[in-house]
């Protein structure tokens, strides 16, 4: 199902009784989803799991009881994340659950093996149009804010907007009413970096030539937060290693699904320069370098980053 037809269903309560959602995504659309389900009836109970910090045996009972006759919808985080055969079981048992509670979880697409199954399954788009994002702000109940003018405007640069960077303009339409000028001026740019930079600074990452690549880093480096980089680089470097380890096995379909966000040059030619025990060493430098953004620390992290990558030392056996 696509997502616009979707959120229709969903809004209309057509789908209300189905127990289990899976999102099919490429990468994590947090902002969509929290305009999502901020409609939900404040009788409805909602619960966000962590699967990676639980235990199988102490999630499941919960699942199959309810309280005082209360159902609960279960929002689990980190299904792609998991090892291979924690993700083989929990997928297993999600795509057959009957309930009496409630299962939403969003997946990459690669990982979605099972075709035949009861629970609903929603393709979510990385990028939107401008006809999907007028449409899309009718969906959430925002229309008015969303004026000729202000289209023109958003739209004026590019063809496509992420849709999180689509749902971010929905909300500040409802605040800029009718002072585009200003917003044009000083805002647009910082909210959306074009697709074509960020494109280019990866494509300039994977060929590992740090004279391009530094330069336009500290371009964008303002852009987003260091939060954003993250999760950005962490994506770019699970989907090389994967793409590394397919290309080498021959494996050439699975390599073309896990590539889709690589650079070009990186997809001809550009991955050979890399074994996977580099990529999975930044990616866990990353992923470490996230952890200490988000208790205040990592200053400096991002640099300590790309200085570590380009003199080669993840490739390093004394790394």
């Amino acid at each position: 199902m696509d997502y616009l037809s979707f959120i229709r269903s969903w809004y209309a309560g057509q789908i209300a009784d189905k127990p289990v959602i899976c999102f099919l995504i490429d990468s994590y659309p947090i902002l969509f989803f929290s305009l999502l389900f901020r409609g939900q009836p404040q009788d409805v109970q909602f619960e966000s799991i962590e699967l990676k910090e639980q235990h199988a045996g102490t999630i499941m009972p919960r699942l199959h009881s309810t309280f005082l006759g209360n159902i609960t919808r279960f929002w689990f985080h980190n299904i792609s994340e998991l090892s291979a055969t924690q993700k083989k079981e929990w997928l297993n048992y999600c795509l057959r659950y009957k309930g009496p509670n409630f299962i939403y979880f969003a997946l990459k697409r690669a990982d979605i093996t099972k075709k035949k199954t009861d629970a609903i399954l929603v393709s979510i788009p990385d990028t939107i149009d401008k006809k999907q994002f007028i449409e899309l702000a009718h969906l959430f109940d925002f229309p008015r804010a969303i004026t000729p003018t202000f289209l023109k405007m958003v739209f004026a640069q590019q063809k496509e907007l992420s849709l999180d960077h689509a749902c971010l303009l929905i909300h500040y339409a409802q605040l800029v009413g009718n002072d585009i000028t200003e917003f044009n001026e000083h805002w647009l740019h910082k909210i959306i970096v074009p697709e074509s930079s960020l494109f280019t600074l990866s494509q300039e990452f994977f060929a590992k030539k740090p004279d391009k690549f530094l330069p336009l880093w500290h371009s964008l480096a303002d852009s987003y937060s260091p939060a954003f980089w993250t999760v950005y680089w962490s994506e770019q470097l699970w989907r090389a290693y994967h793409y590394v380890q397919f290309s080498q096995q021959k494996k050439l379909a699975d390599a073309r699904k896990v590539g889709f966000r690589l650079p070009f040059t990186f997809l001809r030619k550009d991955w050979r320069l890399y074994h996977g025990v580099e990529l999975q060493r930044a990616h866990d430098f990353i992923y470490t370098l996230d952890g200490r953004f988000k208790t205040g620390g990592g200053i400096g992290g991002l640099d300590l980053f790309y200085t570590t990558f380009f003199l080669g030392k993840f490739s390093s056996e004394s790394f």
